[in-house]
């Protein structure tokens, strides 16, 4: 077995999401999810950073926004909306919530660990928000059609 072939393993068994990490290994193999896609790729400095995931409630999300509750949750409340109706119980229909599981987009509280080793969260305070959006192809709950998120209304 050559070493894409264990990195492509890796990424298929593992549940570790792609960061630091990953992007400054110097080991051959990648145990991460990315499955070698950005193994070293900011060693010499000359590629883009890649968008940071996040495994929450066992499904793969991509970083979109870091700001306050109050704004991120009025653009999550948003792109619940434009994901379509999640549950009908009689004449009742229910939209998804930025905070439940499943959703297809997700707002977290950014922990300290995270405020300490991010770049994306250095200028950040203990009120900080991220606000995480459901990558499309990763897993099998893939239901919605996202497009860009909307803007704040």
């Amino acid at each position: 077995m050559d070493a894409i072939e264990e990195m492509l393993i890796n990424a298929v068994l593992t549940n570790h999401t792609c960061g630091e990490g990953c992007w400054y290994a110097r080991e051959k193999v990648c145990r991460c999810s990315c499955g070698g896609k950005h193994h070293g790729c900011l060693l010499d400095g000359g590629t883009a950073r890649p968008v940071r995931t996040s495994r929450i409630d066992g499904l793969t999300y991509e970083l979109v926004a870091v700001g306050m509750y109050a704004d991120l949750y009025r653009q999550a409340e948003n792109a619940c909306i434009a994901a379509g109706v999640h549950k009908v119980i009689g004449p009742l229909k229910y939209y998804w919530s930025p905070t439940e599981k499943g959703s297809p987009v997700r707002l977290k509280k950014a922990s300290v660990a995270q405020m300490g080793s991010w770049k994306e969260l250095a200028d950040c305070d203990s009120r900080t928000y991220l606000l995480w959006r459901f990558v499309q192809g990763v897993d099998a709950h893939s239901e919605w059609t996202l497009g860009p998120l909307p803007e704040n209304s």
